[in-house]
């Protein structure tokens, strides 16, 4: 895949770090949510593309 994941813009320690750098950072974190909301749906796009079920698998099988 050539698409990279997103990091959160911090790395806080505590939750309270998290907190407060939400707080004061929010259109930052917006910003990281729509880009790993992205990532997650292209991930999934990928994944339904090439994963197989195993019933898709086994009817598959028994059209040849």
């Amino acid at each position: 895949m050539s698409k990279e994941r997103p990091e959160p813009p911090s790395g806080a320690d505590s939750p309270k770090e998290l907190v407060a750098h939400v707080t004061n950072n929010p259109s930052d974190w917006l910003l990281y949510l729509r880009h790993i909301n992205g990532y997650a749906a292209a991930l999934k796009e990928e994944n339904d593309f090439f994963c197989l079920t195993e019933s898709d698998h086994d009817n598959s099988l028994q059209s040849f």
